[in-house]
């Protein structure tokens, strides 16, 4: 069992596990579209479907880079802008179809602000657009962003222990007169996301479970995945949708790490997610029906939140302690084997 695999094991053991409270398909109404093959995109956190084809974005890159795929996943070119991103994490479309990035991953937990940079759908070098936005109460991580009808940015955060934040800006000024001050969001609620069970992703559940990893809207619908499963909702105002409407649940194909989602345009009648790796294939996701059993995505507990982060930053710890005494322990005992 390698290093990595262990502690999966070990923080996977130690992550308290919650409530399944939406209905899951099988994963068997995936099919696989077509396979990324360009050696540039190996970091795909971001992804598009448009009528001709896909755009997607890496995370990584000294200037904006939105890779434009067709139907075969073939780069047909990219849209480019003269804009350093930090961490790109996630990729919407806009009200007037222009294309959103959302600078806002931290691992770290430690950006003073994040950013949106908007850019239009269109082949070649391009003007972007770069707005800063800063959360109510410090830094948070975060990978999944849709856009509202007004052009409001709407920011998902990542925990272990499952707790996602929901953060909202006021219409953003993408005009040359814009302001390029941080503008606060707004902190609308949180949710749980549901222990599925559901394998695939880099750590193992209930982890791979828990995360949240890229957020897709189309019409009334909200697609959230994790790195095992997608969660669609539906409603005109996505941000009360979230909190109010019932979800259902579809498992996705194993991925080594994925990272986006996307509706399929114009129909909107599936969702096509994509991950981050070499050759990753897009897959086609059938939505998932509701059933009698469907519940909203409920309200975290007093347990879960606010202390949620630091309980799973305790196990973290605990488990990286344990998984560094293991490796302790056999290098002392090699070193004891006698020579030969």
């Amino acid at each position: 069992m390698s290093r990595r695999r262990w502690l999966a094991v070990a923080l996977s053991a130690a992550v308290l596990a919650s409530p399944h409270l939406a209905y899951a398909e099988d994963g068997q109404a995936a099919t696989e579209q077509c396979l990324v093959l360009d050696p540039r995109i190996v970091e795909g956190s971001g992804l598009v479907a448009t009528e001709d084809g896909y755009r997607i974005v890496n995370d990584g890159g000294e200037h904006v880079t939105v890779f434009r795929l067709d139907h075969s996943c073939a780069v047909t070119g990219t849209t480019e802008a003269a804009i350093d991103p930090y961490d790109v994490e996630d990729l919407a479309l806009g009200p007037d179809g222009s294309l959103w990035l959302a600078d806002i991953g931290d691992n770290r937990i430690a950006r003073a602000s994040v950013a949106i940079i908007v850019v239009p759908d269109e082949p070649g070098a391009v003007t972007g657009a770069l707005r800063r936005l800063q959360y109510p109460d410090g830094p948070r991580d975060a990978e999944s962003m849709i856009v509202d009808d007004e052009g409001r940015a709407i920011v998902l955060t990542k925990t272990f222990s499952g707790v996602v934040g929901v953060y909202r800006s006021q219409p953003i000024d993408l005009s040359p007169d814009g302001s390029t001050a941080p503008q606060p969001l707004e902190k609308l609620g949180e949710f749980q996301l549901p222990e599925t069970g559901t394998a695939g992703g880099p750590l193992g559940p209930p982890l791979d479970n828990l995360m949240a990893t890229g957020a897709a809207r189309c019409a009334d619908m909200v697609a959230l995945r994790t790195y095992t499963d997608v969660h669609v909702l539906r409603g005109a105002d996505p941000a009360t949708a979230i909190f109010t409407e019932p979800v259902a649940t579809a498992a996705l194909p194993v991925q080594q790490q994925g990272e986006s989602v996307s509706f399929t345009r114009p129909s909107c009648d599936a969702v096509v997610v994509h991950g981050e790796g070499s050759g990753v294939p897009i897959h086609r996701v059938a939505l998932p029906h509701h059933d009698d059993d469907d519940s909203v995505l409920r309200a975290p507990t007093a347990a879960e939140s606010p202390a949620a982060t630091s309980r799973t930053e305790v196990v973290i710890v605990l488990a990286g302690a344990l998984a560094a005494a293991g490796l302790l322990l056999t290098w002392l005992l090699r070193r004891r084997r006698p020579g030969r």
